[in-house]
């Protein structure tokens, strides 16, 4: 059975109105995001782009507007952090910065936030106004835990506990400026220290979980006086709440395409009672313009790092053009093979990155990949003014820098197969796609390429 949260509305702002016209009126209302991982903008998805802290940060607001006085508390499960790097930090600060202008009051703490170590996560959330929670991040010789494993918060008339863990990992060991290293601890054995201690102080216990659903289960089973659940594990989503005993149990999804909603209401005999969903963040929420600015100056600052970063990649060998990677265009094939390449130049690929512009107005951050040659690699795409012969899906996008083909043609080059394509045509992006089937669209003929 749906909930009676659940069941008030079919999009966000029909949810948010219905809210404030009938629904009871909650004590307090708990906002969650989790494995966010570097996603500052929508997901740029083709059929529903959703999530970005515009669309994140219009909700918010329409929220507190719809309750007005009721009061809030917003969270994160934890692996929020991009791909370490140049552009990748900016993004990492950006979403930080993000959460402080949302009013974020704590986060948890996953792998891929200490991919590059515990120094560079400092630095990349120094400017955080937020605490970063974890019950089974510890130090290896004592055991003592390395961040806060809990906080209590004061919402109105309910004091709050947080407390976060991610899973166990015994290959995970991260140096510290002192000599130490931080490990992890199993979360069960964490949180039957952390969850009393908190629970003796606090209306209520909130855990942070970056574990698979079903390890949660066992977790919430296990260890008693957890009230409420939000967890983050890949893609997982949990459309409705999952109840373990009394416990409430979200899953966040990823991208940051949908928030966690939490109602918490006080019973006249004094018990809690939770109510909750997850929503879409999809374009039918007006942004935020604080958030919408912030964005648009993040992704316009990652940019600009990332051409930094690849245009300072050294070439292969110095094959093809003076630091080309070997990359040449698809221009490059036409003396040997003008008919493929006229029959190239009427294939989508040949129009992805003007596609790509058409649908999204800009060349979104992460799909240029996917709708360039070599982006990423020595030589490849960096952006229309520096390599526009690069721009769309070409020759080499699919079988490889050109450079040593042309200067050694009788040499084996270029054998597609299905990791070739499958690399940009997932089963998110492209679910329908079947290598066997679409391979004949652009296989040339009898070139077998």
């Amino acid at each position: 059975m749906r909930s009676a949260l659940a069941s008030l509305a079919a999009t966000a702002a029909v949810f948010v109105a219905a809210d404030a016209r009938g629904a009871p009126r909650p004590d307090l209302i708990i906002l969650a995001t989790g494995n966010v991982v570097g996603y500052v903008d929508e997901c740029g998805c083709p059929r529903a782009p959703m999530g970005g802290l515009d669309k994140r940060g219009g909700y918010v607001s329409a929220l507190r507007r719809a309750w007005g006085g009721v009061p809030f508390l917003l969270l994160d499960a934890g692996n929020f952090a991009d791909i370490p790097g140049p552009g990748g930090d900016v993004k990492t600060r950006g979403i930080v910065t993000g959460m402080n202008l949302l009013d974020y009051a704590a986060s948890g703490v996953g792998e891929r936030d200490l991919a590059s170590g515990v120094e560079h996560f400092r630095a990349v959330t120094s400017e955080a106004d937020f605490p970063f929670l974890s019950a089974n991040l510890v130090r290896e010789e004592d055991g003592r835990t390395w961040i806060d494993p809990g906080r209590l918060f004061r919402r109105g008339e309910l004091q709050v506990a947080v407390t976060a863990v991610t899973r166990h990992n015994p290959l995970l060991r991260l140096k510290l400026p002192d000599g130490g290293h931080v490990v992890t601890r199993d979360p069960a054995e964490a949180l039957a220290e952390e969850v009393p201690r908190l629970r003796g102080r606090a209306d209520m216990v909130v855990l942070l979980a970056l574990l698979p659903l079903e390890e949660t289960r066992r977790l919430v089973e296990a260890v008693p006086g957890i009230d409420v659940v939000v967890g983050a594990y890949g893609d997982r989503l949990t459309a409705d709440p999952v109840r373990v005993g009394r416990t409430l149990v979200l899953y966040t999804g990823d991208q940051g395409k949908h928030l966690a909603e939490i109602h918490v209401f006080r019973e006249p005999d004094g018990r809690l009672r939770f109510d909750g969903r997850t929503i879409g963040l999809t374009r039918a929420i007006a942004p935020d313009p604080t958030l919408e600015e912030h964005m648009v100056s993040v992704l316009a600052e990652a940019q600009e790092a990332e051409r930094m970063r690849l245009t300072a990649l050294p070439s292969n060998g110095g094959e093809g053009r003076v630091g080309s990677g070997g990359y040449l265009g698809s221009g490059a094939c036409t003396p040997c093979h003008a008919e493929i390449v006229e029959s190239w130049s009427r294939t989508a690929h040949a129009a992805a990155f003007r596609n790509l512009l058409a649908r999204a107005g800009r060349a979104h951050p992460n799909c240029v990949a996917c709708h360039s040659t070599g982006y990423g690699r020595p030589g490849g795409f960096v952006d229309r003014e520096m390599t526009p012969h690069l721009a769309e899906v070409g020759c080499e996008a699919c079988h490889g820098p050109a450079a040593g083909h042309v200067a050694r043609p009788a040499q084996p080059y270029g054998k597609v197969t299905l990791p070739t394509c499958t690399a940009c045509h997932t089963a998110e992006q492209d679910p329908s796609f079947n290598f066997y089937e679409a391979r004949h669209l652009v296989d040339h003929g009898a070139s077998g390429r």
